[in-house]
């Protein structure tokens, strides 16, 4: 520590302080450390000894050791001026990933790597800092340096190195240099061991130089840093990788556990992989058949961390964990991903849902009302206005402001089933494409209209992989009748209005700015067998196969998207994706209790009108909607909320600036022709995007999600979010 009581002049920067009472030094750092005009001094024949510590304060990736550049605001720091340094959280060698073992906890999961340590694995992660030589007459032989980082919790976050010839030595708090280095200068690194957390450490790191003599501080000077933010990718980043689930699990029937090749997702793995090849981006496969889980997009999130460098951005990818800490698939980003270029952190609480990573899509960067977001803005639902548990997270990285939307009205609650951001060829670079469950009505009715009533609803045909004997049986006048089908497509089209109407606000677009794809919902109720897929096949057959894999019988189900999260701490589901009870949202909607006075009151309802007569039930059909009453809409709104009706074909994968992989909506065939892919492919062209359709049904659209669901992307980090 600093001795004010010293038997010669201090000085601090380039500012003498006499002997006299003690002060306090930050006290000092708001008047004469931040005094601009103070004369630079590196040589000097009087007494007073000048010590100065650099780094990369004005972020153009070196440090500046001859001009001023990095010198006059090094004391503070802002978002727009101050030296970034590394989270070093890698696993190089993977030798903390292969540790883990099933019986590992949670929390265990990220205490191990690079940096849990003083040994230095992967030096091209260390930022720089420098001392300036020194070179004056007022440094004696007997004079001592050393390094430390300020405040009890921002040292034990922080690692710094001293380069010595080829290697990188660990420099503690203790360090002595002796005169000969400091007349030299050092050469030294940063890194740190942990990212910013919200409640915890915001990375900023007060790096200070201290000379002695004798004991008698003689000298300091100090930089501030901070570590970076953990940034998500927006789709301007060139996808460089895609990622999803191997066709092989272990699954539980009847008391015996197996191994089991599901050909359905072997299938989709098949199709996703031809195109990634046509692209020239490798496909990741993961291969854990315990923590099987083939919704890849939920789980985690592909971020990254950079920091300029002398050729460009230097960093490191972070795999974000989604908020679910019995997702036990969220595992596999520290296990299986974690290399010398990839690290993983998690924000472990007990999330939901809403708290899938297929709830975070990322507004690409734009200016607004004068604020910049360069690296773009955070956008995620929530329901019933509890907030994702994630949120916290990425609002502690201070970058990419989260817009908050409402999912309620959503089953699954996810952001990815009704928007997306492309890339565009236009000033601003980018637009909104959104879900418009009116078109897609329309496409029907537009059907029925020219004749075409009578035709099959659905037109995906059979492969001879399919194991599942439900196929669609429907016709389009039988999907225009199902019970409210108008009215909840107008509920929709108004849910997802209010989204825009945010987006618009945060943003500046309008709807010029705005493409919107035809789609149709409808109530997604799993428990009771009352989802889009079972409409699709209500007139024919199902396998004891596929009942299991939809609802749950001997088998526990293995796809339903919305019931892989264990609603409790004490409450464990022995397959993650087993379903039979409503599950809670730590909003409180959707709970058992809800549901079932729902369903009760629907019963009821539904008896009454069996004893009206035939003739006034056949009446019904054309007023159901007219006579909707307010009680039943708030009925749909809070107790039943709505998923896809068809393959939802926004939840794509943008590809590139040009091209996105979409679930095949399998629609009616007008004229040979299938009605909502042409419909769906002539949108994506008004944003000159090409559509590359995939098969989906019984890998993912029976369980509620698609192909964005399914899948995720790792994209190039190389690019400047300062």
């Amino acid at each position: 520590m600093w001795n004010p009581i010293a038997s010669s002049a201090v000085l601090i920067g380039h500012v003498a302080l006499t002997r006299g009472a003690p002060f306090d030094v930050t006290g000092v750092s708001s008047t004469i450390f931040n005094d601009l005009n103070n004369p630079r001094i590196r040589n000097s024949s009087d007494t007073l000894l000048t010590v100065t510590i650099l780094a990369d304060t004005n972020r153009d990736g070196v440090v500046d050791t001859e001009g001023d550049s990095d010198y006059t605001r090094r004391r503070t720091w802002t978002s727009d001026s101050g030296a970034l340094f590394l989270a070093n959280i890698v696993d190089t060698g993977r030798r903390c990933s292969l540790k883990i073992q099933k019986s590992t906890p949670n929390e265990e999961l990220e205490y191990c790597h690079d940096a849990t340590d003083n040994v230095l694995r992967n030096a091209k992660f260390l930022a720089p800092v420098r001392t300036l030589p020194v070179v004056t007459p007022a440094l004696s032989d007997k004079a001592t340096g050393s390094i430390t980082v300020m405040g009890k919790m921002a040292a034990t976050k922080t690692r710094i190195f001293q380069k010595r010839g080829a290697d990188w030595v660990y420099i503690s708090s203790s360090h002595i240099f002796s005169a000969e280095e400091l007349r030299a200068g050092l050469e030294l690194g940063i890194d740190a061991r942990d990212v910013r957390r919200p409640g915890g450490w915001d990375g900023k790191a007060m790096v200070q130089f201290t000379v002695k003599e004798t004991g008698v501080v003689k000298a300091i000077d100090w930089v501030q840093m901070r570590v970076a933010p953990v940034l998500i990718h927006n789709h301007l980043q060139k996808a460089e990788a895609l990622f999803v689930q191997s066709a092989f699990m272990m699954n539980t029937h009847k008391n015996e556990t197996a191994m089991r090749f599901n050909s359905a997702q072997a299938k989709f793995v098949r199709d996703i992989d031809t195109i990634a090849r046509e692209a020239g981006l490798p496909l990741f496969q993961f291969n854990d058949i315990t923590n099987h889980d083939i919704w890849v997009q939920d789980f985690f999130e592909p971020g990254y961390m950079t920091i300029p460098g002398p050729d460009g951005p230097v960093g490191l990818r972070i795999m974000i964990r989604s908020a679910q800490r019995d997702r036990l698939g969220g595992r596999q980003v520290f296990q299986t991903l974690r290399s010398d270029t990839i690290g993983a952190v998690q924000h472990l609480v007990w999330g939901d849902t809403s708290d899938s990573m297929g709830n975070l899509e990322t507004i690409p960067p734009y200016v607004h009302n004068g604020k910049r977001y360069p690296a773009g803005r955070a956008v995620m639902g929530s329901q019933a206005g509890i907030r994702p548990f994630i949120m916290e997270f990425l609002r502690a990285q201070e970058e990419q402001d989260p817009i908050e939307l409402d999912t309620t009205w959503l089953f699954i609650g996810h952001a990815d089933e009704f928007m997306q951001f492309l890339p565009h060829d236009s000033e601003r670079g980018w637009v909104l494409v959104v879900s418009d469950p009116q078109a897609g009505i329309k496409l029907l009715q537009d059907a029925t209209l020219v004749g075409h009533g009578g035709s099959n609803s659905h037109s995906r045909p059979i492969y001879p992989t399919d194991k599942e004997s439900c196929f669609p049986a429907s016709t389009i006048e039988d999907s225009l009748f199902i019970p409210h089908m108008s009215f909840i497509q107008d509920y929709c089209a108004k849910a997802i209005e209010q989204n825009i109407d945010i987006i618009k606000r945060e943003t500046g677009i309008t709807n010029k700015d705005i493409i919107r794809i035809p789609a149709l919902f409808y109530v997604s109720d799993f428990e009771n067998n009352m989802t889009a897929f079972h409409y699709h096949c209500r007139k024919s057959t199902a396998s004891d196969d596929e009942r299991d894999t939809v609802r749950g019988s001997s088998t526990p189900p293995r796809l339903v998207k919305k019931a892989i999260i264990p609603p409790y701490p004490d409450f464990k589901i022995p397959d993650e994706r087993a379903a039979g009870t409503p599950l809670k949202s730590h909003g409180g909607q959707w709970t058992g209790p809800t549901l079932a006075a729902w369903q009760k009151k629907r019963k009821e309802e539904e008896a009454a009108e069996r004893g009206k007569g035939k003739e006034e039930e056949d009446e019904g059909k054309e007023e159901e909607d007219k006579g909707l009453t307010y009680e039943t809409l708030e009925r749909l709104k809070s107790a039943l909320p709505v998923g896809s009706f068809y393959p939802g074909s926004i939840n794509s994968i943008v590809l590139s600036n040009s091209t996105v992989i979409a679930p095949n909506p399998w629609g009616p065939l007008v004229d040979g022709k299938d009605i909502f892919a042409e419909a769906v492919t002539a949108a994506y062209a008004k944003a000159n995007y090409t559509v590359h359709f995939v098969d989906d049904w019984f890998s993912h659209f029976i369980g509620g999600g698609d192909i964005h669901c399914a899948t995720n992307t790792l994209r190039d980090i190389k690019v400047s979010w300062l």
